[in-house]
This record gives structure tokens, sequence and C-alpha cells, in this order.
């Protein structure tokens, strides 16, 4: 922080040139940002009229760091409602690639762009795409649905020991997933699946900075299951992740985490493989218990709440009353960018091993 102080009351305004600065990344090297300033390194504070007597000044300064262009593998069971964000004329995907979300010059996150691949369900065909370190992706945004085998979840497994960038859904409970999440945290996990299309759970403030990112403040706020039941586990160390979630608000409570962040591993889960999903472009799909995704229609896909509901139980009481339901909104694509923001800085600065 940089503080000036004056006595002169009659002082309009000021300003403060940065000729030099700093941050320390979060692969604890340090980079110089000064190049990066598009104002030339200038804060402008103030502009006011009358007494400054006791008045804090705010100033904002504008810098940039454009990421470089990754490669994004996406594993999904259809592309029809972009469960992995691969289909350009669905939602997510639609959301990805409109440069005024994710480009040069977006706002939220500059970056050179993307280079998409897909991949169907079916097994062994992750671990066949993942036997060469060298060609590894940058980040997988995956729906694991149950036509993955025991060694598709070793390959992501090794993937993710090499540092490799993950968005996790999962939402059928197996002995296969149960030892995935076993290895993944040294202690044993169990899954299991509660829950219907229709629910939704409140997101806590426990991983502030992303949660309340580039694209919205999303701290309890809640995010929706898309039309199927959610995959909870038990038995992950708490204090081993940032817990996002956990039982549903509208259904009977279960113990579980259904949503998180590894603090240590570049991993994102959640227990539902269809979050992202919306049959269309942009807009809101109907109905209230499915395609939680939901962009604008004014050419930015860019994402907004969706109104989600169910039938009345004791938990929704609390989130109003709409047509006989109750319901809440789900913020799943403020999340899912705030979320892939992340991942993407993960990706630049503390990206895979790709040696042999």
């Amino acid at each position: 922080m940089a503080s000036y102080y004056t006595a002169d009351v009659n002082t309009k305004s000021f300003q403060v040139e940065f000729f030099d600065l700093k941050v320390k990344l979060m692969n604890g090297t340090t980079e110089t940002l000064t190049e990066k300033f598009p104002d030339g390194g200038t804060v402008v504070f103030g502009d006011y009229t009358g007494s400054s007597k006791g008045k804090v000044l705010n100033g904002v300064l504008k810098m940039w760091k454009v990421f470089r262009k990754m490669k994004i593998l996406h594993l999904e069971s259809s592309d029809d409602y972009s469960y992995g964000a691969s289909n350009p004329l669905k939602a997510s995907g639609a959301f990805l690639r409109n440069p005024y979300n994710f480009g040069p010059e977006s706002n939220y996150v500059r970056t050179e762009g993307f280079v998409h691949s897909k991949m169907y369900v079916a097994g062994n065909r992750l671990r066949d795409s993942l036997a060469n370190p060298a060609k590894y992706p940058d980040i997988i945004i995956s729906g694991m649905f149950s036509g993955f085998l025991q060694a598709d979840y070793d390959a992501l497994y090794n993937f993710i020991e090499r540092g490799g960038v993950v968005f996790l859904m999962i939402e059928n409970p197996t002995s296969i997933v149960d030892n995935f999440m076993t290895k993944l945290f040294g202690t044993t996990v169990k899954s299991t699946y509660h829950d219907l299309g229709g629910a939704y759970y409140k997101l806590t403030s426990d991983d502030t900075e992303v949660l309340n990112y580039c694209f919205g403040d999303v701290r309890g706020k809640h995010w929706g299951q898309d039309a199927s039941q959610t995959l909870y586990l038990t038995g992950v160390p708490e204090d081993a992740v940032y817990t996002y979630s956990y039982h549903s608000q509208n259904f009977p409570k279960f113990d579980g985490i259904t949503m998180f962040r590894h603090k240590t591993k570049n991993l994102f889960f959640v227990g539902d493989c269809s979050i992202l999903s919306n049959y269309y472009r942009n807009g809101t799909y109907p109905g209230y218990d499915l395609c939680p995704f939901a962009t604008t229609t004014d050419g930015t896909d860019f994402p907004v709440p969706k109104k989600y509901c169910t039938y009345p139980r004791p938990e929704s009481l609390d989130f109003g009353n709409f047509s006989g339901y109750g319901y809440a909104e789900v913020y799943n694509g403020t999340l899912f960018g705030n979320v892939f923001a992340r991942l993407i800085a993960t990706s630049q600065y503390m990206g895979v091993n790709r040696n042999p």
C-alpha cells in the first residue's frame, strides 16, 4: 500500500506515478509490472471540491497481464449441453471463447486465447491421451462420467501430481472414485450421492480471493445441480482444501463436501458432471431444475444467475416463494469464470511438468 498525506485543504486532486512495481507470484518468483501499465503507471486521486479535511481518496492503478495461449482438453459425455465447455455454440463454450471474457483486451481475463481439444467418454481414452507428458494439455476440464476406468483415473492422478491443472466434475460414486480420492489425499475418502435436479448449494467464504474475483462476488450465493444426483465426499481432510459447499439447501441434509479447491494441488472439484450445461448459446434454458449455466443475450456471453427451484422443503423456505416452489438464484457461470481465471494463472506460473 502506498500512502500520501497533505495538509493543503485546497488541493482538489493529486497524482502518483509509479516507476517501478514488483509483485511476488504464486510460484515464489518476482515479476516487474511497470511495463504492464496501460496508463503509464499514473494514478489520479480525487478530483473533488470543497474541504478535504479528514477524507481519504482512492485511486486505481490499471495494470494487465496477458496470459499465454493455453491448450485445454475438454472431457464430456456429449456436447449437446456443453458439459465440458467444449461446444462454442452452447453457453459455457461460448463464454470461454468470447474475447469479451477471455481475450487480449478483455476487462476480466487477458489471454492470448486457447487451443481446444475434445474427448468423449470411453474407457482408456484419457489414459492414452495422457500417456506422453510431452503432449500434456495445460488445463483439463473433465466430466468423469461412469465410462472412465481405473487406468483413466490413474492417468489423471499422475497429471495432477506433475502440476497439471484440472477442473474436475464427478457425480457417480464408485470404488474407482474412492481409490482416486484416497490416493489424492493419503487418507480414506468415500463417495456417495444424494439430491436431485434442482438442488442448490450455498457457497462458503472459505476462498475469498477466488469466490470474489473478476467475474463477480459469489460468497454466500448458490450453485445449482443439473437434473441428476450430486456426489458427496466424506473423509476429505478439510485443512487440505478450501471448501466451497456442503449439503444442499432444499433437500434433506447429508454429511460431506460437494465442492472444493485443493490447497497444494492444482485441482478444483465439484460433485456434478453438468454444472456448466445449457442447451442454448445464450440466455436461460426453460425450467428450474436443469441447465444452470446462463449467459447474457447481448453478444458478450457474460454469465448471469439463473432462478432455480424444487418442491418446497423446510430448508428452502428462507428463499421465498415462486409459483408455489422454493427457489434461489444459482451463479454457476460466475463461479466457473472466477475459478477458471484462477486456473489460468495457476497454469501460467505453476504449470505441468512435461519432462519424460
